[in-house]
């Protein structure tokens, strides 16, 4: 059975493998090494090919015919499929595939010819010449240890399958080439009569052989008559795999396997049609699991198995009402053949699909039609990223163990040993089915702004999960490797940490200095109590021993800048006054504040929002902490106290400047709020006119009022380009009467008449927000208009808030 459509695929084993989007898929694949297995017949052969080798557009031929036995490799592992092949080495292939071994062995000796044959190759010239597939020279030669050319091996393979009696008599070699041809023997192959046939042109060659109905004869004498097997009354259809070889070629699906089914061996496997057959050691159950295969059977062995569905693999999402299967790394939608025809497992389960709405990890088998007829889905339990492994134990590198000597591990579909894994792989299982995948997903780049609920890396924004909180990364700077699942979300950060502590730095004072005396063990140590915030922006509360330090440090006051040197454990050794000096309306291209020069390196505390109440600073997150030289992203000005060491200015204080004296007043769709950890701060992505974009808060802003789909009036600061004021956008409401496309008008109850700008954008909310054209506004519906302006005629906005 399915001989034709086995035909069919291997003469297109030449097409490239297909990768649809992120998901990963198996094309037409080989079983082979772990994939394909080779059974060995009558003598010991080398597994080939070797590992890395490349087959070309004869790799399905050279497994297939290698899984026969009738071709071999080289001692090495190798097959060359580009050297060429002998004569001699031409008439074993063509002996092998007549299943005539035994018998050339067994004609080994002398042969007819007055040329020299080697030894081993007797047998088969020998039977070859007997079955009238080889012929010699006129001058009685063989001359075995020619190449063979493509002409000579095509003509070989037509005898071969018997059809002699019908090629042309006259016009060698190319009356053989026409029916070779013909009956398909060069499918996939360009024929250069004269030249020498490789390796590889055998191989396919030969494999086309394989499944042509062979040519017999059905009368004798004067009703002599020559007919293709299974095309002339009631002849049965022969062919050289099944008659010769011995073998049924299947095109089936495998059902079951030794892990869904405790009743099967476990060299065994289940087959839709021909039942249950056992495999050779080394197949892949997992990768040919739920999937439709080309095999080769004999006695209920199958020795060899191509891989012909298309297979997925993903985290995937089920809409019931459309009967549609998601994939979602992939992001690509899938109709199911049928709920009640396609079969679904998940977490080793037969399923109903009416139950079914997604899971972590799945296996799609998808039919001609590209709609999903299997699926094989596991939750996961958690993940462990490999650090090192040993007895079947995984060590985790955040600590975690997970002991896999009875698991079922794939990667890829494929299964994989627990010696296979590597370090830095993220393995996903599901603990209850003993089920696990190695997935690895990682993106590199720089750890951007830290949210409350989300964290940027390279710009891209990622949610905190079960496995990466916002303390895992919150004292992260650089570069940093971030670990992903199917759904793109995070399952392990790895960086370095923000290293603060120097030999020295310059901090600001967030208090004064107060004393105290503190008992400790029974003795009394008076103490300063300083609170310095660090040019990184953190604030360091530091006990210092008054014995340690002079008197005057007591006198510091908030707002101070002082120099503080460290050991290298991080202890304060110093507290430095420095000299000072002030002066206002400071350019940034100036080159002196005061006595001393400014220095791009200085660091700036800008304090012009903070307060000072009762010695301290109310809110140490309202004080920026920059380098002068990136001052233009805030002032382009400004009144300064210059902190000084050797006439240049290391320490800058700034509490009056002529930041964000200009604002521009813009109107939009909030589509994303996320708030910066530990901070009175926002991120808002803001569509103006249909086109987003991305604002920070200024300190001015300290609480926010509007939400994601709100419309919303803000003005931002020219300088700064931070959000100054930002509140909700003052709409107007009306029930559409009627729309005139061409004058750009919408007309609502009480004769009122609204007219869309240019720039004018409408949405839709009770769509999530679509944006709509005015040709899909209809009369009834409820919207809000946002005026351009100070019109009550133009408007810039409109919404949709019923139908």
């Amino acid at each position: 059975m399915g001989e034709t459509s086995y035909k069919n695929f291997r003469n297109n084993n030449s097409q490239p493998n297909i990768t649809r989007g992120g998901e990963t898929q198996v094309m037409k694949k080989i079983l082979n090494s772990i994939l394909v297995f080779v059974l060995v017949l009558t003598m010991a052969v080398p597994a080939f090919a070797a590992e890395g080798e490349d087959l070309g557009d004869a790799a399905g031929a050279v497994y297939r015919l290698g899984a026969l036995d009738v071709l071999q490799g080289y001692p090495d592992g190798t097959f060359r499929p580009d050297n060429t092949i002998t004569r001699a080495e031409f008439a074993a292939v063509a002996v092998r595939l007549l299943g005539l071994e035994d018998a050339a062995e067994a004609a080994k000796g002398t042969t007819q010819f007055d040329d020299y044959v080697d030894a081993w190759a007797t047998g088969y010239i020998n039977i070859a010449v007997q079955q009238g597939v080889l012929k010699g020279y006129p001058d009685n030669t063989i001359r075995a240890n020619n190449p063979v050319t493509q002409a000579e091996a095509l003509t070989i393979l037509v005898r071969a399958l018997g059809y002699e009696p019908t090629v042309d008599e006259a016009g060698w070699p190319y009356n053989y080439i026409v029916k070779a041809n013909q009956i398909g023997l060069t499918d996939g192959l360009n024929v250069s009569a004269n030249a020498p046939a490789t390796r590889g042109f055998v191989a396919m060659s030969s494999d086309n052989a394989l499944t042509i109905p062979k040519m017999i004869q059905v009368g004798y004498g004067d009703s002599e008559l020559y007919v293709v097997s299974g095309s002339y009354q009631n002849t049965d259809k022969e062919t050289i795999l099944e008659n010769n070889l011995g073998y049924e070629g299947l095109t089936e699906t495998v059902v079951n396997i030794p892990r869904t089914d405790s009743s099967l061996d476990d060299n065994e496997i289940e087959l839709s049609s021909t039942g249950i057959v056992e495999v050779a050691e080394g197949f892949d159950f997992e990768l040919a699991y739920g999937a439709e295969v080309e095999a080769f059977v004999a006695d209920d062995m199958l020795i060899f198995a191509e891989l012909t569905s298309d297979v997925l693999y993903d985290a995937v999402t089920y809409d019931s009402s459309a009967n549609e299967l998601t994939l979602v790394k992939a992001d690509k939608d899938y109709d199911v053949a049928s709920s009640v025809y396609a079969d679904l497992y998940v977490n080793g389960t037969s399923t109903n699909w009416s139950s079914f709405s997604g899971a972590d990890y799945a296996k799609v088998v998808l039919n001609d039609d590209n709609d999903v007829e299997f699926v094989s889905a596991f939750d996961w339990d958690g993940r462990v990223i490999v650090d090192e492994v040993d007895d079947a134990v995984i060590y985790s590198v955040d600590g975690e163990e997970l002991d896999v000597e009875d698991y079922t591990i794939v990667k890829d579909g494929r299964t994989i040993s627990v010696d296979d894994l590597n370090a830095g792989d993220v393995v996903f299982y599901n603990d209850g089915e003993e089920y696990a995948e190695v997935y690895n997903d990682y993106v590199t780049g720089e750890i951007g702004s830290v949210f409350t609920s989300s964290f940027k890396v390279d710009g891209e924004k990622y949610s905190y999960t079960q496995y990466v909180a916002l303390s895992d990364v919150e004292d992260l700077e650089g570069n940093v490797t971030l670990y992903l699942d199917r759904y793109g979300d995070p399952v392990y950060i790895e960086g370095e940490e923000d290293e603060t502590a120097t030999d020295s730095f310059y901090g600001l004072l967030v208090r004064d200095v107060t004393t105290g005396t503190e008992n400790v063990r029974g003795v009394n140590t008076n103490y300063f109590y300083v609170d310095v915030l660090t040019e990184g922006g953190e604030v360091v509360k530091y006990d210092l021993d008054q014995n340690d330090f002079p008197a005057s440090v007591g006198s510091l006051t908030v707002g101070t800048v002082v120099k503080v040197t460290v050991d290298e454990d991080g202890e304060v050794t110093e507290i430095t006054q420095l000299t000072t000096d002030t002066e206002t309306d400071v350019a940034l291209d100036e080159t002196y504040a005061g006595a001393f020069k400014l220095d791009g390196d200085a660091v700036v505390f800008y304090t012009e929002n903070a307060t000072i109440t009762s010695g301290e600073y109310e809110d140490t997150d309202d004080i920026k902490v920059f380098a002068w030289a990136d001052a233009e992203d805030t002032f382009s000005e400004a009144d300064v106290t210059a902190y000084g060491e050797e006439g240049v200015a290391v320490a800058l204080v700034v509490n009056n400047s002529n930041a964000d004296s200009d604002v521009e007043t813009y109107t939009g769709l909030v589509t994303d709020v996320a708030k910066y950890a530990g901070e009175n701060k926002w991120e808002i992505t803001i569509a103006v006119a249909g086109e987003e974009e991305t604002y920070v808060t200024s300190d001015s802003v300290t609480s926010l009022s509007v939400a994601v789909d709100d419309l919303a009036t803000f003005d931002v600061g020219l300088d700064t380009g931070e959000i100054k004021t930002i509140a909700a956008a003052t709409t107007t409401t009306g029930t559409v009467v009627d729309t005139t496309l061409a004058d750009k008008t919408i007309e609502v109850t009480g004769a009122v008449y609204y007219e869309l700008t240019s720039d004018a954008v409408i949405y839709d909310a009770t769509d999530d927000y679509a944006e709509l054209s005015l040709r899909d506004i209809q009369a009834g519906y409820t919207i809000e208009v946002f005026f351009d302006g100070d019109s009550n005629r133009f408007v810039d906005y409109v919404i949709v808030t019923a139908k």
